[in-house]
């Protein structure tokens, strides 16, 4: 009942998009010559353990509700999944590059 609630569910999609472009963006902190800053942002996304386990400590401390150890959860599986998609796509666009650039 908790998960299904409107703010559970809106949340999490707004904090995984604030998330995803975060890493994105710290990713271009680096200079070219130090790698690709796409892999690095998109390998930073899911980062959220720490996240969770401060949610877990929070929760059972009573100092979160249980809605936003839910919109915790539910943002550190979202960036979770997306994470190897990304990279996947991402890691296959730099290895078609190379190949072309190459021949």
């Amino acid at each position: 009942q908790v998960l299904t609630s409107m703010p559970v569910l809106a949340a999490p999609l707004i904090l995984t998009i604030v998330a995803i472009i975060g890493k994105i963006v710290a990713g271009f902190g680096l200079s070219k010559k130090d790698g690709d800053p796409w892999v690095v942002g998109y390998g930073m996304i899911p980062r959220g353990e720490v996240g969770l386990v401060f949610a877990a400590v929070g929760l059972g401390a009573g100092a979160i509700s249980k809605e936003f150890y839910g919109i915790v959860v539910l943002v550190v599986v979202l960036t979770t999944a997306i994470a190897p998609i990304l990279l996947r796509r991402r890691l296959s666009q730099t290895a078609a590059s190379r190949t072309h650039h190459h021949s």
